[in-house]
């Protein structure tokens, strides 16, 4: 079966460089975008956050949509609870790319943020996803544009 549509994940901690590289994304690729910090702002659980992206993803799929989510999605259980919503999953073709960059780098980048709730977010453990289709790029002295052509070189999009 082939795979026309495509589900993006861009997971990675705070200062990362998510938001910065899905815009350049959309700038150059027609995804619809699903930013879990919006519905967090609902006040929903914690779980149900996820299970609302994935019945938000579910229905853009439905219409014939690329998606790209962005969301720190550091435990897999998170990732589970998202697609877990999404109906005949194996009809799209799933990429994860994780960004990575240090404490210091990511204080530096998030001036919006104190540094002690930055250094707070950077305590938690990254789960690696076990998947051929997870790109692990490190941001720390790369801008989004930088980022962005590693993605095509790598050829995923």
């Amino acid at each position: 079966m082939k795979k026309d549509q495509f589900i993006f994940i861009i997971r990675g901690k705070t200062g990362a460089g998510k938001t910065s590289l899905v815009k350049k994304i959309i700038e150059n690729f027609k995804f619809k975008k699903i930013t879990l910090d919006d519905i967090k702002k609902t006040k929903e659980k914690k779980e149900n956050v996820f299970e609302k992206a994935g019945m938000m993803a579910n229905g853009i799929l439905k219409r014939n949509h690329n998606i790209i989510v962005e969301e720190a999605f550091l435990k897999k259980n998170h990732i589970k609870l998202f697609f877990r919503m999404i109906k005949q999953i194996e009809k799209y073709r799933i990429q994860y790319i994780l960004l990575e960059c240090s404490e210091d780098v990511a204080i530096k980048r998030k001036v919006n943020l104190k540094p002690e709730r930055v250094q707070h977010k950077y305590k938690r453990k990254t789960e690696k996803i076990d998947s051929k289709n997870e790109l692990i790029i490190n941001t720390e002295n790369k801008n989004a544009e930088e980022v962005f052509n590693e993605i095509l070189k790598a050829n995923i999009i």
